[in-house]
């Protein structure tokens, strides 16, 4: 791998799936989070809705025209709140996907838990996209210093 160094022209964090948090945090015990100057291990990523364009971002509200649609919750809450106790535990940075208002909510009331049962500590939790959030969401980012990793062209 050490050629492969010199080519790089770009600086990479690694993120990896949430199921994988026990390899990942035993990975960076053995080898720390950056394995050259390109390379740095992020942490772990997982996704609680979908998409907008496939309606299956998860919201408060049916979307128009649909009225049985909601959206998709596309991770068991009780295992990803789990995974997520543990990946924080062991020193992991978390980002989850939500696009959908509810998603966000649900996330952001997960937080809450994580930090009740984990303590406070700079855990720089994301949430990946949250684009569309409840009235009064948007507050409840700086509680705990929860980013909202927010992408203009998505």
């Amino acid at each position: 791998m050490g050629s492969l160094y010199g080519k790089m022209i770009l600086r990479v964090c690694l993120f990896f799936p949430m199921p994988t948090w026990s390899r990942v945090s035993d990975l960076i015990s053995e080898h720390g989070r950056s394995l050259s100057q390109w390379i740095h291990l992020g942490g772990v990523k997982a996704f609680l809705d979908g998409s907008l364009g496939s309606s299956s971002a998860l919201f408060h509200e049916p979307y128009e025209g649909d009225p049985d649609n909601y959206g998709l919750q596309m991770t068991d809450l009780d295992s990803l709140l789990n995974r997520t106790l543990e990946s924080d535990k062991s020193g992991l940075q978390v980002a989850i996907h939500a696009i959908g208002d509810k998603a966000n909510d649900i996330l952001l009331d997960m937080v809450d838990k994580i930090v009740d049962l984990n303590g406070a500590k700079d855990r720089r939790f994301r949430i990946e996209h949250a684009q569309h959030l409840a009235p009064g969401a948007a507050n409840r980012f700086g509680k705990h210093g929860t980013i909202a990793s927010v992408q203009i062209i998505y």
